[in-house]
């Protein structure tokens, strides 16, 4: 008798993320089988995999370029098994766009650095000088993090400044400080 265990997925992805797909199958034999992983009706993987009695287990790699929920699921076929009715296991996800962040500078190329590591990364970032920073908590909350670069606190409209604290206090908004000669 062989069947599929679980099948683990995380939670929630991001849009393009690179993720791990995880199957454990129980065997009371040592055989073979073809072990399918299907995300929705597509076919994402299938490989003839070797069974050892007890617990085995199977890493699949995925990336998903679409948003929104996806289901996975496992499909495993094997001869010396008696009871299909446990070859196959379902799992579901969802998929995010990637967070958006939003760099202010407090000087053209002030952030140069940063915007290159968010371009690598693949993120989804705007620019700003601090004059056309948001000033009300609702454009704020369009981002999931802000960045100051060497950003001079006067600089700032006054609706961002007294809204910052409650964006990241009580919204979870993320908040990154770099450091420069106006920032501190």
């Amino acid at each position: 008798e062989v069947y599929i265990d679980s099948l683990s997925i995380p939670d929630e992805i991001y849009k393009g993320e690179s993720f791990l797909v995880t199957t454990k199958i129980q065997s009371n034999v040592k055989t073979k089988a073809k072990l399918s992983l299907f995300s929705g009706s597509e076919k994402k993987s299938e490989e003839w995999v070797d069974l050892e009695v007890g617990e085995n287990t199977f890493v699949f790699k995925d990336i998903q370029n679409s948003g929104g929920f996806k289901n996975y699921r496992a499909v495993l076929s094997c001869n010396t098994d008696s009871e299909i009715g446990n070859n196959e296991y379902t799992a579901f996800t969802s998929i995010e766009d990637v967070p958006k962040v939003l760099v202010i500078e407090g000087s053209s190329g002030e952030a140069a650095g940063f915007q290159s590591m968010l371009a690598q990364m693949g993120g989804d970032y705007t620019t700003v000088l601090p004059q056309d920073a948001p000033n009300t908590l609702q454009s704020m909350l369009e981002y999931q993090s802000i960045v100051l670069s060497n950003v001079y606190l006067a600089d700032l409209p006054d609706g961002f400044v007294g809204q910052i604290e409650n964006y990241v206090k009580n919204y979870g908004g993320g908040l990154i400080v770099t450091g420069g000669e106006n920032a501190y």
